[in-house]
């Protein structure tokens, strides 16, 4: 009697160490996946700013090169409007 009630509590401890393990083994297979999906999320980032940039370039530089012909003129302009005598009174 005595040991039936041992073979049941220990048929229930082992069905339920059996469940304990399927559980830890889900939870590391989400937390792989996890960091599988967290580290891909910012290599695709990485990857599109990097695409994006190298595509957008040429357009900043040419944006630059106009900012600095701009400022060049307006500095020409002040500098030719000084030498007029009583220029911007």
């Amino acid at each position: 009697m005595i040991e039936s009630d041992l073979d049941k509590r220990l048929t229930a401890l082992e069905e339920l160490t059996k469940d304990n393990n399927n559980i830890l083994h889900g939870i590391r297979r989400s937390a792989r996946i996890g960091r599988a999906l967290f580290l891909l999320k910012w290599l695709i980032i990485i990857a599109i700013s990097m695409v994006g940039y190298y595509y957008i370039q040429p357009y900043i530089d040419s944006l630059l090169k106009t900012y600095q012909t701009v400022s060049r003129g307006i500095n020409d302009l002040k500098q030719a409007s000084s030498k007029i005598p009583g220029f911007g009174q």
